[in-house]
């Protein structure tokens, strides 16, 4: 059963439509702020909810890599019915399954909010590949959690009573460290314009992360927008208008209009 708030969106609006993607262990309640911003704008927006997300942690055990890019994909061709244009907007995660859908489908741009090229060197340590299994192996695989591999200062941006989890099964990391692996393949062929939203400097746990995706893009249109975020509540508000001030100024390049 889906958490209440934890529910996909659809904001009808104009022709250009804006499809948004949460990040993992996420729900689409953590970007509604970014959805109403757009649809005041005149798009027209659908967020999207990840297999597994927003029930309960341990659904996560049976996701696979490839149902996140099916949701896209699903997303994609509802809001298609919908508009003649479309962007893929994603947060975290998010801007990976962005990233993928850029090369793969018929998109007019993409947009990323920190987004890492990598998880955390600890999280991509080939040993995990021989211990995940044998975790199952031994009965462990669905009882032992693990805490999120994302953090990152522009979380300071995300809402208060965002719906997320604090863990998730182990397993999950290997599809996590699958879906960046394909993010890294596919970026060399994504040429639609597309715009990397990071906090002022590229995190410690990732380094290089943002930089390293701008040189892996294809796309001659590729700029890079750097936020410094506050936990304060005005701030807070503010750099979610001027994210989304951003976006709707991207998005409107794109629309012709």
């Amino acid at each position: 059963m889906i958490r209440s708030g934890g529910q996909p969106f659809f904001l009808p609006g104009g022709p250009f439509g804006c499809m948004l993607i949460h990040g993992f262990m996420c729900s689409p309640k953590e970007i509604r702020w970014l959805g109403t911003h757009l649809n005041e704008a005149g798009f027209s927006v659908l967020a999207i909810r990840l297999f597994g997300h927003a029930t309960i942690p341990k659904d996560l055990y049976r996701a696979r890599f490839q149902d996140w890019i099916a949701d896209v994909e699903d997303g994609f061709t509802f809001l298609h019915h919908q508009c003649s244009k479309l962007v893929a907007i994603g947060r975290s995660m998010g801007g990976a399954l962005a990233l993928i859908a850029g090369a793969k489908l018929k998109i007019d741009g993409v947009v990323t909010i920190a987004t890492p090229f990598n998880l955390p060197t600890s999280f991509r340590d080939r040993g995990l590949k021989v211990l995940i299994p044998l975790m199952q192996l031994i009965g462990m695989g669905q009882r032992s959690m693990m805490r999120s591999p994302f953090t990152h200062d522009l979380d300071a941006i995300l809402p208060i009573d965002r719906l997320s989890y604090a863990s998730f099964p182990p397993r999950t990391l290997l599809e996590v460290n699958a879906l960046f692996a394909e993010m890294q393949r596919i970026l060399p062929y994504v040429s639609v314009p597309t715009l990397l939203i990071d906090g002022e400097t590229d995190q410690e746990g990732y380094p290089g992360s943002t930089s390293q995706i701008l040189d892996h893009l294809r796309a001659k249109r590729a700029k890079l927008m750097r936020v410094k975020p506050s936990f304060s509540r005005d701030i807070r508000n503010q750099e979610q208008e001027r994210i989304s001030a951003a976006i709707i100024q991207f998005v409107t390049s794109l629309s012709g209009s």
